[in-house]
């Protein structure tokens, strides 16, 4: 028998069938479009066939976004199917509807990459993303850099896999055309470029004063070409990366707002030629990073550092002067990681001349990337620990370097033979010195990526005699080499440790 509720469920069945209402193609343009961002640009293309409702939405997106569109064919045969994409969806848009969001990833031919950038500043885009495979320089078309609707450029060139071979892939920018104009790019809040080459004399002041950039936030240059002496001034700008573009000389004179600073493998120092000065007083983030430090370098403290980075060359023609220069502008740093595999002659001549004339006295974790711990390298980590008081994390990272061998570790030797006594002695007669560290230590991490050596558990076997306050250790190898019978015969200065062996 028959109830009500199943003859009710036919009946609105029924309804449904003869009314045959698309209800999806009656939502507002707005909502229709939020559903189509959600899908991939393919999906999208495939509605327009749907109907003259979803052709016209295909043609009206805000957001055109190209960079994960599948290819499964030939390149040249993907290439003019993305062309035609791109070219008739661009083409048949509404002059009236602006472009808010558009990116591209993969390849085109220059004639349909110009006519695309022109189409899109027509548009008023707001964020332009271009990751670009280029068989040779592209010139950037005059129209970009007098786009005042842009807020965010990004601009990357990138080797196709069949033209490895390649060396000349770049976007040229003519820095003329930005510094030159009283309009243009003067909206723009984030600038990102990447296989860039400056082709004028004017690439220097690009972004030295406040009249190119008033309101830009976010500058990232990686590897790019013709800037040798890069001056900030940018006003607003909060974060700032220089990476793979070789300069020796960096000046940040407007760097009120600045937060993160990160300069990686990009600064070469050259004898009376190179410098650094930074004023940032707002910074927390600093990374130098595969860089060397110039002789003239000028900082201004950063007292709200929270995060620093230093994997830098001290070159040994340089003062030791210069290096505590570098050091101290770190020194209100939270979390400090370091490499000191090309900075150990320095640290360890610091060490022997006195050490460090300030302490890191807000330094609360502190990551150091070292050899193999020979009597090289144990100078300089005691320069830093002594001046580390209220550390309480302690990361030791050991892999072989070249700095243990050969003439560094004579040098290195000899500088700690002279104290006349073993790496074991050593060690204890820098205990006292060392008492407020050991006192506030709390977490322990040593981690070898190679074999054991008799330097690394001479310091292990010293922060667990000594560490008052120890609670977590961690000792891991490649390969394991660590024997928890072994490490239980140490002596423990801490009753709370708890000790993992990975």
């Amino acid at each position: 028998m028959e109830t009500r509720a199943s003859r009710r469920r036919k009946l609105l069945l029924k309804e449904a069938v003869e009314d045959n209402e698309d209800r999806i193609s009656n939502l507002p343009d707005a909502i229709l479009h939020y559903i189509l961002s959600f899908l991939p640009v393919k999906s999208i293309a495939q509605t327009s066939l749907l109907s003259k409702r979803w052709d016209y939405l295909w043609t009206t997106l805000p957001c055109l976004d190209f960079s994960e569109f599948s290819m499964t064919e030939s390149h040249q045969r993907d290439t003019k199917a993305m062309e035609l994409i791109i070219t008739t969806v661009l083409a048949r848009r509404p002059a009236n509807f602006n472009i808010k969001v558009f990116r591209f990833k993969g390849h085109l031919g220059f004639p349909c990459l110009r006519d695309c950038i022109r189409r899109v500043v027509r548009h008023s885009v707001e964020e332009l993303e271009l990751d670009v495979s280029l068989g040779s320089e592209f010139n950037l078309p005059r129209c970009v850099v007098d786009c005042d609707s842009l807020t965010s450029l990004t601009l990357k060139t990138h080797y196709p896999d069949s033209w490895c071979g390649v060396r000349n892939s770049w976007f040229k920018f003519c820095s003329y055309n930005v510094t030159g104009s009283t309009s243009g790019l003067r909206s723009l809040q984030a600038l990102t470029l990447k296989h860039v080459r400056f082709i004028d004399r004017d690439s220097a002041a690009l972004f030295s004063g406040s009249s190119s950039f008033p309101i830009l936030k976010r500058l990232a240059l990686k590897c790019c070409k013709g800037i040798t002496h890069l001056n900030i001034g940018c006003p607003e700008l909060e974060y700032l990366e220089v990476e793979g573009t070789k300069i020796n000389g960096l000046d940040i004179s407007g760097g009120e707002r600045l937060k993160t600073l990160r300069v990686i493998c990009s600064f070469r120092a050259l004898k009376n030629e190179s410098w650094v000065k930074i004023f940032a007083p707002k910074l927390e983030t600093f990374c130098w990073e595969h860089n060397e430090i110039p002789e003239k370098y000028s900082v201004q403290s950063f007292p709200f550092l929270k995060n620093c980075c230093i994997e830098t060359t001290f070159k040994y023609r340089f003062t030791i002067n210069a290096a505590i220069n570098f050091l101290s502008g770190v020194v209100s740093a939270r979390y400090l990681r370091i490499h000191i595999l090309h900075a150990v002659k320095i640290l360890s001549t610091i060490y022997f001349e006195g050490g460090l004339p300030f302490p890191f006295l807000n330094l609360r974790t502190l990551e150091v990337r070292t050899g193999r711990l020979s009597k090289i390298e144990i100078p300089a980590i005691v320069c830093l620990l002594k001046n580390a008081p209220l550390l309480d994390t302690l990361k030791l990272e050991i892999s072989y370097s070249l700095s243990s061998t050969g003439s560094d570790k004579k040098w290195g030797i000899t500088l700690l033979d002279n104290s006349g006594c073993t790496e074991e002695q050593f060690w204890e007669s820098e205990a006292q010195a060392l008492r407020s560290f050991l006192d506030h230590l709390r977490v322990l991490r040593i981690h070898v990526h190679f074999s054991m050596s008799e330097s690394v558990i001479i310091a292990t076997r010293f922060l667990l005699k000594h560490g008052n306050a120890l609670q977590e250790v961690t000792l891991r190898s490649n390969p394991h080499e660590w024997k928890e019978e072994f490490i239980i015969g140490f002596p423990w200065a801490s009753p709370r440790i708890k000790i993992s062996i990975d």
